[in-house]
């Protein structure tokens, strides 16, 4: 059984499946499996819609107590990189939460990649050090500053058109053109772009992707759910 997989280490209170159009949940301490030194194979989609993340070469590493006592992700900024590459789409209308620290930041690295074999959909370090941008180009400019060497929650948003926006922890948007083009949801892979290059010296412990915008009670509750679980606000 993979380590971490017993659904009854998460709150029965609330849980982000509990909001509708839920695609992929990865929480570092679940559906994690590792080898004897920690590296990263497979890290399993906490939904039930199968969306698992997997490595057979370039293996991220599984640190624990990283932040609040909670495990996440490390991948080294060299060649580290996990996901998954089903061909679907999920629509163009995207919400996505990322719990993570920037351990070093490289203009044109990546975080992750959400668009089926694209350029757009990227979450990167990108321009001026320390932001975080969604989209292709240093043209994007919905920039919020993470830290380095912090966890925060990154939102990004995308809902068609001209709309994208990003948002750090629990603050207001930082909203922004289109990330280059009209993406088309579909792919996880963290760590890296689609095709596993310019990878990104980062920390995740948790990502949660919708194909709609959350706001109102369900933005509330997840917000929550993020202060509680890693108290970083």
């Amino acid at each position: 059984m993979p380590f971490g997989s017993q659904w009854f280490a998460v709150s029965a209170e609330f849980q982000p499946t509990d909001i509708a159009n839920c695609q992929y949940w990865f929480r570092a301490d679940l559906g994690i499996t590792k080898d004897g030194s920690d590296f990263v194979s497979q890290w399993d989609d906490q939904t039930t819609n199968g969306r698992d993340l997997s490595e057979s070469t370039n293996k991220p590493l599984w640190v624990d107590s990283l932040i609040n006592s909670q495990p996440a992700v490390r991948f080294d900024g060299s060649n580290d990189t996990i996901g998954h590459d089903y061909a679907e789409s999920y629509g163009a209308t995207f919400h996505v939460f990322q719990l993570f620290n920037s351990v070093s930041w490289t203009n044109n690295d990546y975080v992750a990649n959400y668009e089926d074999g694209g350029a757009n959909g990227y979450v990167r370090q990108i321009g001026t050090s320390p932001q975080i941008k969604q989209g292709g180009t240093d043209a994007n400019v919905n920039p919020v500053s993470l830290t380095i060497g912090s966890f925060g929650l990154v939102q990004s948003g995308f809902t068609g058109g001209t709309t994208s926006w990003q948002t750090l922890n629990d603050g207001s948007k930082v909203t922004g053109a289109d990330p280059g083009g009209t993406p088309a949801f579909g792919e996880v892979r963290l760590g890296s772009n689609h095709a596993g290059g310019q990878n990104g010296n980062v920390e995740i412990a948790e990502i949660i992707g919708y194909s709609a915008e959350i706001s109102g009670a369900d933005l509330t509750n997840l917000l929550s759910y993020f202060s509680d679980r890693y108290a970083i606000w």
